[in-house]
């Protein structure tokens, strides 16, 4: 799964969009806009993906947003330390 936000331009304004999507077979797991990028916004998101997937161990990698971290643990996601996963 890839998850990501990006930054959406509006007519007088603009709003962050975060997506979710299973990379092997590019399936749209959801999606949530939001006029901040917050942690909110990656809790909806979070709910969506949490969703979709089997009542299984889900494997979360972050780049760094502390705002996925909270909504991860909002979501009941564990934290498993600070590194790239092929460094462990």
């Amino acid at each position: 799964m890839q998850a990501d936000e990006i930054r959406v331009r509006q007519q007088g304004q603009v709003v962050w969009m975060a997506l979710a999507q299973l990379v092997a077979t590019r399936l749209w797991l959801g999606g949530a806009v939001s006029p901040r990028r917050d942690g909110a916004l990656i809790a909806r998101l979070c709910a969506l993906v949490r969703a979709c997937a089997l009542p299984a161990p889900l494997v979360v990698l972050v780049d760094g947003f502390a705002g996925v971290c909270h909504a991860g643990a909002a979501a009941g996601a564990r934290h498993g330390g600070v590194g790239s996963a092929a460094a462990r």
